[in-house]
């Protein structure tokens, strides 16, 4: 039987993706319309450059994007971008149409729910509290609060320690094919939100609503 459910945050509980290239392009527009002299297009590939070779989290692109463009870091500019960015993240940060109803049902069913993110402890939580999903969880567990990012084995060991039931009493759902593969190390059952690819796991899902199918099966019902 089925003790307890763990979710990936990013793209899995709601539209990582699709919320930072919104935020961006409006950042991007922003610093424009302030007098960054740059065109749409031009200034749209170098912000992907500096994204992709610093990683999403890094958190200075607007100011290397500024650096690059003038040759300095224009203040007023690179402020203009912030607040478009913020403004764009705050007004569209939603969970997925089916993630709360989903969260209802589980714990409806008894289910202790946790998640398990990598990323800065507080930029995870400024997520999870902006989504107002925290009273759902009964844990969560940040890479780095713990010590450990997946897809190493030991931060879902840790988690379903912390929760007192075994691996196979347990469920992993993530939208990475490589993070699921340290939980299944640990033991656990195995779900990918398959939005981009099809990747080896136990079940594959479209909609985070089809778990609830998933569970009722390993229950036995």
């Amino acid at each position: 039987m089925i003790k307890a459910i763990f979710f990936d945050l990013d793209d899995t509980l709601y539209d990582s993706t699709r919320l930072a290239r919104m935020a961006r392009i409006a950042a991007l527009e922003g610093m424009i319309n302030e007098g960054l002299p740059v065109s749409r297009n031009e200034g749209w590939k170098l912000l992907n450059v500096i994204v992709r070779e610093k990683g999403s989290n890094f958190p200075n692109h607007l100011d290397l994007l500024s650096q690059k463009i003038l040759g300095y870091k224009d203040y007023k500019i690179l402020t203009a971008g912030i607040v478009a960015y913020h403004n764009t993240k705050f007004a569209n940060l939603k969970p997925f149409g089916d993630t709360v109803p989903t969260l209802i049902a589980l714990r409806q069913m008894g289910k202790k729910l946790g998640i398990i993110t990598n990323g800065k402890a507080t930029k995870q939580w400024e997520k999870i509290l902006r989504l107002q999903l925290e009273h759902f969880f009964d844990g969560v567990y940040i890479s780095e609060e713990e010590g450990v990012e997946k897809p190493s084995r030991e931060i879902f060991c840790n988690a379903i320690s912390s929760f007192d039931v075994e691996p196979m009493e347990s469920i992993m759902v993530d939208d990475k094919g490589q993070d699921l593969a340290g939980a299944k190390l640990c033991g656990m059952v195995t779900v990918l939100r398959m939005r981009h690819m099809r990747v080896a796991a136990d079940y594959v899902i479209e909609n985070l609503s089809e778990l609830l199918g998933i569970v009722g099966e390993l229950d036995g019902k």
